[in-house]
């Protein structure tokens, strides 16, 4: 057993130890790499004046962010392209774990460091982020063939990307794990197909801004995650993965396309938005047996594409939290191939929100036989129209007129607010059509437990204590209904 004597020796020792020893270079490589992390590029680089040691830890730093760079540096292309040349003459293991990079380049250049990084210094996250050049880019084939490389990110802007001809590509990436693509440039060949062949393990994808690109095509096994945005010229997509969870598709689809279609098979697919997309003529969503939670909205609703839209909805068969436009409800509801499936499509639906700036759009909803829990109700409305729209408004649906429509209507409604539980309402104001439909929702569901009433921005506490004292003096057919007042603010 260790004495008492034995313990004070071995602290004397300890403080006995020079004043001046630094114990923060004595560090194992791997915590000061992490504790570099945390500084700009460039004041890690003047670490390696220090010493041999800190020139070590500098030549051997895995993440190179040169996005850190002040705004006035980003085109201090000389310090980027010498940092990765020293690199590569002093350090003979000198792996890149992330590369990130801005700024304007000259093709040759951007290709020359890219080669670089892929060939001698296997970089694993390689991301160009808002890059001008010169000219188009044209992604290299030795991306393509990188055993390391598991992220790539591209956003180019300006002349855009190209990415290499199909050839090329189909036994390319074969172990990359996530791929953004932001600006690439498809008008030679306006197709683009993504199968396990060519993406063997590639779990999460987006694409956004794809000039020219028609047709698209996934079909990766391994597939968690896809988003795309802002393709406009898109005609077909194409959607088979069999583990994918989380789809999301904006602002898409090509409104002139006399053939355009949409094809979704994703057994494991628990939540879609699809977001202000032109709707197809062919819609043909199957196999969706595990979809939980939907969002959608169409950019433009007409009768002539009902057909499509009805096809697309009925897709949705085992979805659970649904939320769209009203007028589109509105207009599935009177559209008869839609109209009669509404029930056995939505059958396990308990939470739908509706986007409306027209209250009377809400009574196709309630016609239906959904047996709905929780709904959710916002009010739209454009802050410079909305004024003049709610007077006049008010000035055809007072609160007699209002009371009477809804009550009128109240025997069709019934099985609707049967099962109904909880209500919230976003962007109330001070109409008399909004009081009219909370005065009737809170005097017909017998079952309700709440009702949250979100006041529509503007005029403060006021407006909220107005809406608060009209509303209290409504009847309520549940004992147990719970009113719940809250201010809006953005």
């Amino acid at each position: 057993m260790e004495t008492r004597s034995a313990k004070r020796k071995k602290l004397l020792d300890v403080y006995d130890k020079e004043p001046g020893e630094d114990r923060v270079t004595e560090l194992p490589d791997s915590v000061l790499h992490r504790i570099l992390l945390l500084l700009p590029i460039k004041n890690i680089a003047q670490t390696c004046v220090l010493s041999k040691r800190w020139r070590h830890i500098w030549y051997s730093f895995p993440d190179l962010d040169f996005t850190t760079l002040k705004e006035q540096e980003h085109y201090d292309v000389k310090f980027i392209v010498h940092v990765l040349s020293n690199r590569e003459k002093v350090h003979c293991r000198s792996d890149i774990r992330l590369l990130r990079l801005r700024g304007s380049w000259r093709c040759s250049q951007l290709n020359e460091l890219i080669r670089q990084a892929v060939l001698t210094h296997n970089v694993q996250h390689l991301e160009i982020d808002d890059v001008v050049t010169n000219d188009c880019f044209n992604l290299s084939r030795w991306v393509l063939k990188s055993d390391w490389l598991k992220i790539l990110k591209l956003r180019f802007s300006g002349q855009g990307i190209r990415l290499p001809p199909w050839c090329f590509m189909k036994d390319g990436f074969q172990s990359l794990n996530k791929l953004s693509l932001s600006l690439v440039i498809f008008h030679e060949k306006p197709s683009l197909g993504m199968d396990c062949s060519s993406f063997p393990l590639l779990e999460k994808l987006r694409m956004d801004k794809c000039r020219g690109l028609r047709h698209l095509r996934v079909c990766c096994r391994a597939l968690v995650k896809f988003s795309l945005s802002e393709c406009s010229e898109l005609d077909n997509l194409e959607i088979s993965c069999p583990k994918l969870k989380k789809m999301s598709v904006s602002r898409c689809f090509n409104t002139t396309s006399r053939n355009s279609s949409v094809m979704i098979d994703a057994p494991k697919l628990d939540k879609i938005i699809w977001n202000g997309n032109a709707i197809t003529d062919r819609s043909s969503l199957h196999n969706l047996r595990s979809l939980q939670e939907a969002s959608v909205c169409f950019e433009s609703v007409t009768a002539a594409n009902l057909a499509s839209m009805s096809d697309f909805f009925n897709g949705l068969y085992q979805l659970k939290c649904l939320k769209m436009e009203a007028h589109c409800f509105e207009l599935l509801s009177k559209n008869k191939h839609f109209a009669g499936v509404m029930s056995e499509a939505f059958v396990n639906l308990k939470s739908l929100e509706l986007h409306t700036s027209r209250i009377q759009e809400l009574a196709s909803l309630f016609r239906t036989y959904l047996s709905l829990q929780k709904l959710i109700i916002s009010i739209t409305s454009d802050s410079r129209i909305r004024k003049s729209s709610q007077m006049q408004m008010d000035r055809n649906f007072s609160s007699s007129s209002g009371e009477q429509y809804w009550k009128s209507r109240s025997h069709a409604f019934k099985p609707f607010l049967h099962e109904l539980k909880s209500v919230t309402i976003h962007g109330i104001s001070e109409s008399e059509s909004e009081f009219s439909l909370v005065k009737f929702l809170l005097g017909h569901t017998g079952g309700l437990q709440e009702m949250v009433i979100n006041c529509a921005e503007g005029r403060g506490c006021r407006r909220l204590q107005r809406i608060e004292s009209r509303v209290m003096q409504f009847y309520r057919a549940s004992s147990d209904a719970k009113v719940v007042f809250n201010q809006t603010f953005h």
